[in-house]
């Protein structure tokens, strides 16, 4: 079974943005990887500012493996999260 790396932004400004509950859907999406049929395991790493300092505009941002994604929610990075992981 492959790692799939996600970085989340954990500055302030990602955190105040929802970063948090990114960081619990996938803590969520690796309990019920059965059901789901994922073929990979999900290691979260909570990091400090993604790119460049002072991001907020942009906020939140994760990373999946070579790919940033800005003003992330929960339905982009599970989508993403779930196309790389089939």
């Amino acid at each position: 079974m492959n790692n799939l790396e996600v970085k989340v932004c954990v500055c302030s400004s990602c955190v105040m943005k929802g970063a948090m509950d990114i960081i619990d859907s996938i803590e969520n999406l690796n309990e019920v990887r059965d059901i789901t049929h994922l073929n990979c395991n999900i290691e979260i790493k909570p990091v400090k500012c993604i790119g460049f300092p002072n991001h907020g505009k942009k906020s939140p941002i994760v990373q999946i493996g070579d790919s940033i994604i800005e003003n992330a929610n929960m339905e982009t990075v599970m989508s993403h999260i779930m196309a790389l992981a089939d």
